[in-house]
């Protein structure tokens, strides 16, 4: 088989990042990384490449194998041999990813991988009688090398999921004398070279011509070299698609598909580029003017030195020179091979080096995605001219809510900016609405000029945050008191109708509908406590109530408008529940709940037909849930309930979570189960219902529903350890957070993957991401998943902590399309405001204001809308939407 040799930039996590600004020449302490076992006259080593954790690969002598070449794992200080196989007695690493799984190569008979301790071996390509080499692995396991074919040629391939493929060459086909694969980054772009056969006029023969190659959507193509006739291959790739590499005897970067000359140090004689990092610093050598001798160099912002000359005090850590840098990780730091000094003032070697700059690398996030909706100090529409001096401005501003036309309702605090419309606690607080960015105040307090739309004109002196519909539809919760005549402090909910004006709903001392309850009369509400409005400007809320009857164990419940627009009690405290038999009591209701990880989107109410599902305690069974639906000539109809101790999808209920329903009337809801065998560790399920259904999804340590990958594929042995509460979409997809069960995982680290998000959003039941996987759009990886909603278009959208960056940029915002999240926002990024340029500190998104907390606010379910709070690191904060397209 024909081998040149492999090099593999370190595992990259960003799907772009802008190159650096020249900056200031950082200086770095070199390090021996020595040799496997004592040091031998003959000994050497190389480091080929690192991970984002300073994990090194390479070869070395190991005087434990009688001096042979063998591939070793740097970590801890200390390398650690990992042996080799029946192929062969030297083995060699040539990359290495996140997860500290290394892949390389035996004797060049065969391709490996390391991990959890073993070398497995991946064999070559139908026909490979010369053996494989793998050269590089990415995030997600995917490796890439070359492999011998039928015929003897020698041809690039990736390896995933326990499949080799022929990535054929530039004709398609195995022609071409050779090519190979010696990167891959977290997108699946593979970079390297191929063989070409180039026609010379002088000779008047096909002559083989080495060409730079990308292999990207199921296709290779050049990377364009300086002419027709120059020598060019690929080396590395960072997670933006930036590549480096040589051409014509220099080195080289693409970027877009173009070929950029690598500036270099003065003097080179030529030079390749064999590693680039997020940050797009390069690595590699340079031939110096001394006949033989190379040096390491790095490149900066456009600015390349040698690495030799950014030692720190010029200390070489014994070193003569540094001759190939092989590998650069996000924290810039570099590996590759160095020499010392040897006898008769020769040099000995090579050894493999790291070299630790001073000033860890910071790879800046990219922009933020969001269209400015409002920011801290814009003048509070409503009040004339923004032009004017004296308009107030906002101050403090509450969770936002959007609906499907992208439309953004908040409630706001104002401050005055001189004395012409005076601020005070009397009239601070409003209601406004945003379409595009135009906004409209809609209720204030204190306001003569935007009294509450209540016979006599009373003032607001209370508002909560709005809800608003999908069709923009917007209610709240308001305080009045005032006006002539004057009324006293009363509650009500308020509802604008999209397009139409506000009016008073329902107000505290109105009648209560209790239709169907025996022995009460005269009840009227006494407060309202959470709110939802539904399409149309119906709406669903908690109160409480009093009248003859009532007491304190039946003085609160649930009540919806039907489609006629007529209010109808769902459930009452204490009293029998509606269609339930036998006669059932509620001790207690629970709607509008907030269930974390997943309280960002609603579950008790469907807000477009108007089904609802209430968890509820009574004293047998002990818990149970109940469907209700809206009829349409009026009024509802209950569904059978499903209660604690009754039989679901062959197991038997212990206890109940509050389900969400969507807009078909299905359900989705975590229980425990109970029977024969079943313990604390395997009593978790996640179901699912419709009326013609009932689904168990998952449960927990059940070796009959494993956990899927993220092909969907299911493997004995990977098991839930925990399970989250799910969320459904209005098409009946489901999605939920979950943990896994200790050592799951081929090529994962222990421990590292324990949770993720799975889905089955798109059709096939699969696992989205994982703990420890490469968070796109950032240098990160996920480390904990913190909220998780479900749009009825795009996919799960989610926030996670990040590990592996700078606290300034350990949380994101993530949107999946067709099963692939995109990066929405990452702290760190950078927003634009109006004219100003900003650094996100935080954001706040799915949050639960107090009265609205049964409502989807933060991401609307038929287009995907988002909207967020962003607060900058100048303490400002500002309004941002995401259309879900």
């Amino acid at each position: 088989m024909k081998h040149c040799s492999f090099f593999k930039l370190a595992a990259a996590t960003a799907f772009f990042v802008q190159c650096w600004s020249a900056q200031a020449e950082v200086a770095y302490t070199i390090i021996d990384l020595g040799v496997i076992g004592p040091v031998q006259t003959d000994s050497a080593s190389i480091a080929r490449a690192i991970n984002s954790s300073g994990e090194v690969t390479g070869n070395s002598t190991s005087s434990n194998a009688g001096g042979d070449q063998r591939a070793f794992l740097y970590s801890g200080g200390v390398m650690h041999d990992l042996g080799t196989d029946s192929s062969g007695d030297l083995s060699y690493g040539y990359g290495i990813n996140d997860a500290g799984v290394v892949v390389g190569t035996v004797e060049q008979s065969q391709a490996f991988y390391f991990s959890n301790n073993k070398l497995t071996g991946i064999g070559t390509l139908p026909g490979g009688v010369d053996g494989s080499a793998a050269s590089g692995i990415n995030a997600s396991g995917t490796i890439v090398g070359s492999s011998s074919v039928s015929g003897g040629n020698s041809v690039a391939f990736v390896y995933s999921g326990g499949h080799m493929t022929d990535l054929k060459d530039l004709q398609g086909d195995d022609t071409s004398s050779y090519s190979a694969a010696f990167a891959i980054n977290n997108s699946g772009v593979i970079v390297g070279m191929c063989q070409i056969l180039v026609y010379d006029n002088q000779t008047g023969e096909n002559n083989p011509v080495t060409k730079a190659m990308i292999y990207t959507g199921g296709q290779m193509t050049e990377l364009p070299p300086l002419d027709q006739t120059t020598v060019a291959t690929a080396y590395g790739i960072n997670s933006g698609g930036e590549i480096v590499g040589v051409s014509g005897g220099n080195a080289a970067s693409w970027t877009g598909g173009s070929l950029q000359a690598v500036p270099m140090v003065a003097g080179a004689q030529g030079s390749v580029a064999y590693g680039i990092n997020d940050a797009a610093q390069i690595v590699g050598s340079y031939a110096t003017k001394t006949f033989g001798l190379s040096h390491a160099f790095v490149c900066t912002g456009g600015v390349c030195h040698d690495l030799n000359d950014l030692a720190t005090g010029g200390n070489l850590g014994g070193f003569e020179y540094l001759e190939i840098a092989y590998a650069i990780n996000n924290s810039g730091t570099i590996v590759g091979e160095a020499f010392k000094s040897g006898p008769n003032g020769g040099v000995r070697g090579p050894f493999a080096f790291m070299a630790k700059p001073s000033a860890p690398t910071v790879v800046p996030p990219p922009a933020g995605v969001g269209m400015l909706t409002a920011a801290q100090n814009d003048p509070a529409p409503g009040f004339g001219s923004t032009t004017v001096p004296g308009v107030p401005v906002f101050s403090v501003a509450g969770p936002p809510a959007i609906d499907k036309s992208g439309d953004v309702a908040f409630h706001a605090v104002i401050k005055e900016t001189s004395k012409t419309d005076p601020v005070t606690a009397a009239n601070n607080s409003g209601i406004w609405l945003y379409v595009g960015t135009v906004g409209s105040l809609i209720a204030r307090t204190g306001d003569p000029s935007n009294p509450a739309p209540v016979t006599g004109n009373p003032l607001f002196t209370k508002l909560s945050d709005p809800v608003l519909s999908s069709e923009g539809d917007l209610a709240f919760i308001g305080t009045y008191a005032g006006g002539t005549p004057k009324l006293p402090s009363t509650s009500g909910i308020f509802v604008r109708k999209s397009a139409g004006t506000l009016a008073l709903a329902w107000a505290v001392g109105d009648a209560a509908p209790v239709t169907g309850e025996s022995g009460l009369s005269d009840v009227v509400f006494t407060s309202f406590e959470e709110l939802a409005v539904e399409n149309g400007g119906g709406v669903a809320f908690l109160a409480t109530v009093k009248g003859h009857g009532i007491t304190a164990a039946n003085n609160s419940g649930l009540w919806s408008t039907d489609s006629k627009g007529d209010l109808q009690l769902l459930a009452l405290k204490g009293a029998p529940l509606p269609g339930i038999t036998p006669s059932t009591k509620a001790a207690g209701l629970t709607a509008f709940k907030p269930l974390a990880p997943v309280d960002g989107q609603s579950r008790s109410i469907d807000t477009v037909n108007g089904y609802g599902a209430l968890l509820v305690s009574a004293k047998s069974p002990s818990t149970l849930f109940f469907e209700t639906t809206r009829a349409t000539a009026g009024g509802y109809t209950y569904a059978d309930p499903v209660t604690a101790g009754s039989t679901f999808a062959g197991l038997t209920l212990k206890s109940l979570e509050e389900p969400i329903v969507n807009e078909a009337g299905a359900l989705a809801f975590l229980a425990t189960v109970s029977g024969t065998g079943i313990t604390a560790a395997d009593d978790l399920v996640l179901a699912t219902m419709t009326p013609s259904a009932s689904s168990i999804i998952a449960r927990t340590h059940d070796a009959s529903l494993p956990a899927p990958d993220e092909t969907g594929a299911l493997t004995a042995g990977d098991l839930f350890s925990g399970l989250e509460n799910p969320v459904l979409n209005n098409g009946g997809s489901y999605a939920f957070i979950a943990s896994l069960a200790s050592g799951v995982g081929d090529t994962e680290k222990s421990g590292a993957n324990g949770s993720g998000v799975w889905t089955n959003f798109g059709g096939a039941y699969e696992r989205l991401v994982r703990k420890g996987d490469a968070a796109p759009g950032t240098i990160g990886r996920y480390l904990a998943f913190e909220q998780l909603v479900l749009p009825d278009v795009g996919g799960p959208i989610f926030t996670a902590s990040l590990s592996g960056v700078p606290a300034s940029q350990a949380k994101g915002l993530w949107a999946a399309s067709k099963g692939v999240p995109s990066l929405i926002l990452e702290t760190g990024a950078s927003l634009q405001v109006h004219t100003v340029t900003k650094t996100v500190r935080s954001f706040n998104i799915f949050q639960i204001p107090p009265l609205v907390m049964g409502q989807s606010r933060s991401f609307e379910a038929t287009k995907g809308n988002l909207v967020y709070i962003a607060t900058f690191t100048d303490g400002t904060w500002g309004i941002f939407s995401v259309a879900g397209s």
